[in-house]
């Protein structure tokens, strides 16, 4: 992340494929990049059983990143991705906040 911050590089695209993030570590990736036009977002697909080790790997499809990608033209807080034109989420279904993301 450093390095991407000093470089003060302009992106637009950004893909992040099966990495496993928690939701807060994904925002704040994304804070730095309010110039991103296109965001893809590929949830690691776990086939664990509880007790495998898997519940406490992270997926950022949260409540808390649907939240985050919302515009609130009410409040004095900007926008996370002001310029988002695209986004391509692949989620793991046991993961995905169905009513946030309505």
């Amino acid at each position: 992340m450093s390095f991407l911050k000093r470089s003060r590089c302009h992106l637009t695209t950004l893909c992040v494929k099966n990495l496993p993030l928690q939701d807060v570590d994904l925002i704040t990736l994304l804070q730095h990049f309010p110039s991103l036009t296109s965001l893809t977002i590929h949830e690691i697909d776990l086939q664990g059983e509880p007790g495998s080790g898997t519940q406490e790997i992270g997926f950022p499809s949260t409540s808390h990143f649907f939240d985050s990608l919302t515009v609130k033209h009410m409040a004095s807080t900007s926008t996370l991705l002001p310029h988002l034109k695209e986004l391509d989420l692949r989620y793991n279904r046991r993961s995905f906040p169905t009513l946030a993301a309505v």
